[in-house]
């Protein structure tokens, strides 16, 4: 085979491959084929995206495959979309490639199949470079998070007008619900330039469940917690920002449980820093949780008290690399991350408070800055 390093292959829609957005600046929603080698980076398109690619790529050649078909298949031919890649990696004299874990399946057996050596890269993202951040970066993520903070105040306005009347949430003579805070806040964001899903708006018994989106009346003297995590539409970056309100009177338990997670937030944000081992920083949020009385059980048929990991990382994506949990690894200068500890009871209600910093050589930047206190309107 050849002396060359391994061409590193992604076959994907730049829609859905954020590492292949991250590395061509295109963005398409059909698949496209970008290849690497040594300092080379080739991007073949369908004659449809060819112009557009031609002008807006970070690639050093755009190939048509129309182009390619045609000086490739012999008359009478009709190549399958593997077997053209192939050809044109075998005439280029590439025999070795190196694809994502998600790399689709009938490529990878085609290539195999026409004698070229497939490995897969387990590790994620497939450019590591993603893990730090540029200056640029951060300033994207930093714009998005502005737009977030904007949009929270709409629902801390919206939860000071309501009012409390016989144990429900009433705004303007209705009931205030999880829907229309959610749509207040996504409405906010999309007119700034940000789409947001999923978002979280979950009161009472449902703020115990950390990914329950939530639905109906909120509830009066209970958790509501707020998880927005919206991407911005021009850079395609993520900011991800919980706070965790109540509107009403909370009981003496669920304040104790707030005050836990905000002291457990800044232990970690104390511990964070660029070549820390990220177990010890979760470890330490764990130790800190059952010192003061908040058990955590994982086996239970309804998990109870800090059941997920400390933090994420933060960019092209809501979830990448680094996660700050059980894993023994160093976090790396540059990364952007999330800090987002919390409890949750079925009987009570979930709290968690969640904010993005980016680890710095002299320490960590906290890029998010929305209050945590006041957290209850009465």
């Amino acid at each position: 085979m050849g002396s060359h390093p391994p061409a590193r292959l992604i076959v994907a829609s730049p829609e859905h491959s954020s590492d292949l957005f991250y590395k061509t600046g295109f963005l398409a929603p059909d698949p496209v084929v970008f290849l690497e080698q040594d300092a080379k980076t080739s991007l073949l398109v369908s004659p449809l995206e060819f112009a557009r690619a031609q002008a807006t790529a970070r690639v050093t050649e755009v190939l048509s495959l129309e182009s390619l078909r045609r000086a490739l298949q012999s008359p009478g031919e009709t190549l399958k979309l593997p077997e053209l890649l192939g050809r044109f990696l075998l005439t280029n004299q590439i025999e070795s490639l190196l694809v994502p874990p998600d790399f689709p399946a009938r490529f990878y057996v085609g290539l195999s199949e026409m004698g070229l050596i497939v490995d897969v890269q387990q590790e994620l993202p497939f450019f590591p470079e993603r893990l730090q951040k540029s200056p640029q970066e951060v300033g994207w993520i930093k714009v998005a998070i502005e737009a977030t903070e904007h949009a929270l105040q709409v629902v801390v306005d919206i939860l000071k007008r309501a009012r409390v009347k016989e144990g429900r949430v009433v705004l303007e003579g209705e009931p205030l619900t999880s829907e229309r805070l959610r749509n207040a806040l996504e409405r906010t964001l999309f007119e700034n330039g940000l789409l947001a899903q999923h978002t979280i708006v979950a009161s009472g018994p449902l703020s115990a469940l950390p990914h329950e989106e939530g639905h109906g009346p909120i509830l009066a003297h209970t958790p509501i917690v707020v998880d927005v995590f919206p991407r911005s539409l021009q850079t395609r970056y993520f900011a991800d920002i919980t706070r965790t309100f109540v509107k009403g009177r909370p009981p003496e338990r669920l304040e104790r449980m707030y005050r836990a997670v905000l002291k457990a937030q800044g232990i970690a944000i104390e511990r964070l820093r660029a070549g820390v081992n990220a177990s010890s920083v979760h470890r330490a949020v764990v130790a800190h949780f059952e010192a003061s009385g908040f058990s955590t059980d994982m086996t239970a048929e309804l998990p109870f008290g800090f059941i997920h990991t400390t933090g994420h990382g933060l960019g092209l994506d809501i979830h990448e690399p680094p996660r700050i949990g059980n894993e023994d690894i160093p976090l790396p200068e540059g990364a952007v991350v999330t800090v987002e500890p919390g409890l949750y009871y079925p009987d009570l209600g979930g709290v968690r408070i969640e904010d993005d910093v980016v680890l710095t050589k002299d320490g960590l930047e906290v890029l998010s800055s929305f209050p945590k206190d006041p957290w209850v309107f009465p």
